[in-house]
């Protein structure tokens, strides 16, 4: 019996859709994308990404706003846990700011410091148990008062073991 809905449990797992985000690296320009608040400067570039295309979240210091870009992520699964990544760096600016470069998605917010060298790209990461909450996946620059623009490129997402394999068949009553 066990043995049987250890097999049934990996045939649903198998058959679940991977979590997609499409045009990660904007070399089909912003296509999947939607910007938000960025000036001339900022908006997605055929060039100047690493390699290929970038998006640049650019508002010219504007304190009102926090240049933005997003997309809703297709595949998510309530309960499976998932890894972002992607590179990013500052564009324009090139001083130090704390916590100026942001990802959202499921009611989670990640930060990230921007640092000098200008224009020197970065990795960043962050893992999360996805909630069923809001598969839109939102990047913003200029975040917490600051002037710092940053452009990201090589977006991913990558499905994580779950820490407890037992977790999506206590969910589902499959275990007393």
């Amino acid at each position: 019996m066990i043995l049987r809905l250890l097999l049934a449990a990996a045939a649903f797992v198998l058959a679940a859709p991977a979590a997609t985000i499409d045009n990660g690296t904007f070399d089909s320009g912003c296509a999947g994308w939607t910007g938000a608040g960025s000036d001339g400067l900022g908006g997605c570039f055929n060039s100047l990404g690493n390699p290929g295309g970038t998006f640049i979240m650019n508002a010219s210091g504007d304190l009102l706003l926090d240049p933005s870009v997003s997309q809703n992520v297709a595949g998510l699964v309530i309960g499976e846990f998932y890894r972002i990544t992607g590179d990013f760096r500052s564009v324009y600016t090139g001083f130090p700011a704390k916590k100026a470069f942001g990802a959202e998605i499921d009611g989670g917010l990640y930060e990230f410091d921007l640092a000098a060298p200008l224009g020197v790209w970065k990795n960043f990461s962050f893992d999360f148990a996805y909630t069923g909450g809001s598969s839109l996946l939102r990047f913003s620059a200029e975040r917490n008062g600051t002037d710092a623009d940053a452009g990201i490129d090589n977006i991913a997402i990558a499905a994580l073991p779950n820490p407890d394999p037992t977790a999506n068949l206590a969910e589902a009553g499959a275990l007393p």
